[in-house]
């Protein structure tokens, strides 16, 4: 799986599903994982979220906060 297909799973499992996720990009080595805040409870969500994926990346955290259109 090359890293666009990846970053479109880790999405669709994310954006609408975790509170607190703002995005999900690959500006770095892994993919990076945008958020409003950074909180025990927002990780672990995520972490409950992506597992099923078992990523063999590393996954980066920035607090963005946020994101408003």
């Amino acid at each position: 799986m090359n890293m666009a297909e990846l970053k479109s799973q880790v999405s669709a499992a994310l954006l609408k599903k975790v509170k607190g996720v703002t995005g999900v990009g690959l500006p770095e080595q892994g993919i990076t994982i945008y958020l409003e805040e950074d909180t025990k409870e927002v990780r672990a969500e995520i972490a409950k979220a992506v597992g099923p994926l078992q990523l063999k990346v590393p996954i980066h955290y920035q607090v963005t906060g946020k994101f408003v259109r």
